[in-house]
Formats: C-alpha cells, sequence, structure tokens
C-alpha cells in the first residue's frame, strides 16, 4: 500500500440517492429489545466478531483462548433440522495460528480474516495479524491461506473485517503513533482486491469528535447508505470507556451527525463487533464479549437524538 493511502482524507462530495426506506424507530420501539443467538450454544460464551454464509445457514465467528496474550480461533456452528445451532468447532486454516476476524463475501466464495501467522519472506520479529483469504474449494472446505500482499501494513495490526453486498472489502489498520485506526476500503473487481482506500464515512467523524468521543471505528450497512459507528465516552482521565453504538446516515447533504442507538441497544456494558445478516434485514453485535445480539438493521437516523454532539448536528463531511 502506497504511504499515501494511508492519510486520513477528511472531505468528500455527496452522494444522491434515492428516498430513504421506512422509518427505523416507530411507536414505543418495544421490537428494539434485542434478541439472543443461539442461547447457550454461541451466546453466554466467548464470542466476538461474525459473518453469515449467504444462506445464513453458517455462522463464522472468532474466540479469544483462556491463557492471555493474543491467541484466537475461528469457529463456526450450523443451523441444524430443527432450527437449533450446532455446537461451534473450529475451522481448519493450516497451522496453529491465531486466527481471527473472518469475513465471508457476499458470494460465499472467499473468506478474508485476519491472522498471526508468518508473512512470506517477512524477516523473523514479533507477528501481529496481517490480512488473508481462503477460497471455497470443489469439496466444500478451504483452500490454503494466501496472504493479501498490498492490502495493508506489514508488522501492524488488522481488523474488523467485512463485506458489503457489492463485494467490497472493509478493514481498520493500527497505524503507528497515530491515536486512531483508520478504515480501509478496497472494491473487488471480479478477480482481485483493488488498492485501498480511506473509508470517509468513518474516519471523519473519528477525527472530527475525537476530543468529545472516541470513535474505534465502524461498520456500513451492506448497501454503503449508512454506518454503525463503536463510540466510547471518556471517563475522568480522559481514557474511552465501554463502546456504544451510533449511527451515521447519508443524506442529500452529505453524512449525518452520528447518533446513539436506544437504550434497548446500548448499556453500561461494552457494545460492539457490528455485522449484518445475508439479506440485511438485521443487525448482529456483541455485548462484552458474550452475547451475540441482534436487532432489525437500522434504515435511517430519524427519530434519535442527537447525544452529545447536538452542537456540530448541521455540520456534514
Amino acid at each position: 500500500m502506497r504511504r499515501s493511502i494511508l492519510l486520513l482524507a477528511f472531505a468528500g462530495a455527496c452522494v444522491h440517492h434515492p428516498a430513504a426506506e421506512p422509518k427505523w424507530i416507530a411507536g414505543d420501539g418495544l421490537f428494539m429489545v434485542p434478541e439472543r443467538f443461539a442461547p447457550d450454544v454461541v451466546s453466554g460464551e466467548n464470542v466476538w466478531k461474525g459473518s453469515f454464509t449467504p444462506d445464513g445457514d453458517t455462522l463464522y465467528y472468532f474466540r479469544h483462548l483462556p491463557g492471555g496474550g493474543a491467541r484466537y480461533v475461528i469457529v463456526s456452528t450450523h443451523r441444524q433440522a430443527d432450527g437449533s445451532w450446532s455446537a461451534p468447532e473450529r475451522v481448519p486454516l493450516g497451522g496453529d495460528h491465531s486466527d481471527l476476524y473472518p469475513a465471508i463475501s457476499p458470494d460465499g466464495k472467499r473468506m478474508v480474516f485476519t491472522s498471526y501467522r508468518p508473512i512470506p519472506g517477512d524477516a523473523p520479529g514479533s507477528p501481529n495479524a496481517s490480512l488473508w483469504a481462503v477460497t471455497r474449494t470443489k469439496r466444500g472446505d478451504w483452500s490454503a491461506p494466501q496472504y493479501l500482499s498490498g492490502m495493508g501494513i506489514p508488522g501492524q495490526y488488522h481488523s474488523q473485517t467485512a463485506f458489503d453486498a457489492s463485494g467490497a472489502l472493509y478493514y481498520r489498520v493500527a497505524m503507528p503513533g497515530e491515536r486512531f485506526d483508520p478504515t480501509f476500503v478496497s472494491w473487488w473487481t471480479g478477480g482481485a482486491f483493488e488498492e485501498p482506500v480511506s473509508y470517509i464515512p468513518v474516519n471523519y467523524w473519528m477525527g472530527r469528535l475525537g476530543d468529545t468521543l472516541y470513535v474505534w471505528g465502524g461498520e456500513p450497512r451492506p448497501d454503503g447508505h449508512a454506518v454503525i459507528l463503536e463510540v466510547s465516552r471518556y471517563d475522568r482521565q480522559h481514557r474511552p470507556g465501554p463502546a456504544d453504538l451510533w449511527i451515521t446516515c447519508e443524506t442529500d447533504r452529505g453524512w449525518s451527525a452520528p447518533r446513539p442507538l436506544p437504550d434497548s441497544i446500548n448499556t453500561a456494558g461494552n457494545e460492539n463487533f457490528i455485522f449484518f445478516a445475508p439479506d440485511a434485514k438485521r443487525m448482529y453485535f456483541v455485548r462484552d464479549f458474550r452475547e451475540l445480539l441482534s436487532v432489525p438493521a437500522p434504515s435511517d437516523c430519524e427519530g434519535l437524538s442527537p447525544g452529545s454532539v447536538s452542537a456540530i448536528h448541521d455540520e456534514r463531511p
């Protein structure tokens, strides 16, 4: 990746789209109470960010192994004939390496993930989570992992991989010496990923709100017209506390000022690791690294309080 690509760009042209979908917030909002996914099978255990196969019948996600340190495994669970979900099993990806952040492409043919496995030709040293990909074989399993050269920064931590409906890949990179970890997007050409660029709807607010709120990052709704942000308020020592989920929406004036989602979603705990159902009708997130929850996917930002960013309500990138 060229060095210039890694510079944050906090400017962008407004894009016009058809009228918004029906309002997300309605009535007393009771339907916004999150549903637990696979209680006592997935929820209630060690669960981190995941991704569904296109048919919605298999969920890939990753877990942190006991013992401390950067030890992770990608596991999968399958919907069974009676509608229940199978006990999670480790996904074989070759070698005993820490693998994390699985993201399944919309066609189900690729899985991009991050891994601490050694980068080909890299000098020995402390490994870090880099971007890798596998493809679905005719047997139905996954190919040997291939390092995605040029998609990140060797030696830096890569995370939060996700695909949108077009097959574009989003991910976050820990930038040396920077306060925030910007998000990048790379479009799929049908045979390869294009050179990644800064993803403005996340990175603009990360810089704009940085003195008031800590924006960890965000994930676009599959159609790209709304982004769910992971946002923390600072404590008295100016350290970010637990993350909540906020939303920014694309309008005819640009991206709206972020607004927190309802209190039925945001709690005193930690809400993060957003992903969406294959049909984009439900949004999934993790609470306190134990509960996988879902709500109807947000369709717009109407009806939500601007929260603590009301002073910049009319400012948009």
